[in-house]
């Protein structure tokens, strides 16, 4: 079955509008509804309830291995319920288990995932059968990740503009990062921008520092942003994958 890690990451239903893209600025909202990225090649569309809560996303594959998986969200205040509906058929049910708002256990997939939070209420660790992801944290922003997955390592080291407001789905949306951000998989993706996996970052990423193995070379890739006359982002570059945003925005 194909999957995607958007890192990690990966739809938040309320964007910036604004022109001054600081973090004290007060922003209006608009609705993310597409997102087209080059690097999976992938198109992402997001449906919201009537309050702009999401209730669904699709996610089609292009390339030589066509595929769809659509997850429709249901929630409730113990738990939330995830459907993937894979190339029209159901596929998998993920359940998410809340405590006071937050995730702490995904169940479903092949693991079960356990989720561990910081004391300022960020996301610091993923566990599992296969992998455990330990997430560290400066001025409310990530500012280390290491993955061990089965026997391969990896480690992330971000940089951030500390001028500017966090940018949905910036981190994971270029599929050179599939496993950079506090969590991977689209569906989980979704929840994250929603708050249920705790706090966010603050500040917009502009690189990250990637390595393999404890001593192995370093890559470094760099993040620049495409923003329309209103401040909101239309396209995210990051080396050769490009990823455009789509809203639908309302009056204020």
């Amino acid at each position: 079955m194909k999957r995607s890690l958007l890192g990690a990451i990966f739809i938040l239903s309320l964007v910036s509008c604004s022109k001054n893209d600081t973090p004290e600025q007060k922003e209006s909202k608009c609705l993310l509804t597409e997102i087209n990225n080059s690097g999976d090649p992938s198109k992402t569309t997001i449906e919201y309830d009537k309050n702009g809560k999401i209730t669904a996303v699709t996610k089609t594959y292009g390339g030589t291995d066509p595929a769809t998986h659509r997850y429709i969200y249901s929630y409730s205040n113990n738990s939330i319920n995830v459907e993937d509906v894979f190339n029209g058929k159901p596929s998998d049910l993920f359940i998410y288990t809340l405590n006071n708002g937050r995730i702490t256990k995904k169940s479903g997939g092949r693991y079960d995932d356990t989720f561990i939070y910081d004391s300022n209420g960020f996301l610091s660790s993923i566990k599992s059968e296969d992998r455990n992801i330990s997430i560290q944290y400066e001025n409310g922003n990530i500012s280390k990740m290491e993955v061990n997955f089965y026997s391969s390592f990896q480690k992330f080291i971000p940089e951030f503009n500390v001028k500017k407001s966090r940018i949905p789905f910036s981190e994971t949306v270029c599929y050179t990062f599939e496993r950079f951000g506090p969590v991977g998989y689209i569906e989980d993706a979704v929840l994250y921008e929603q708050g249920f996996f705790g706090s966010k970052g603050k500040n917009e990423i502009i690189g990250v520092k990637q390595s393999y193995g404890v001593n192995s070379p370093i890559t470094t890739f760099n993040y620049s942003y495409i923003k329309d006359n209103s401040g909101k982002v239309t396209s995210i570059k990051n080396g050769g994958a490009m990823a455009t945003y789509s809203y639908q925005c309302s009056a204020n």
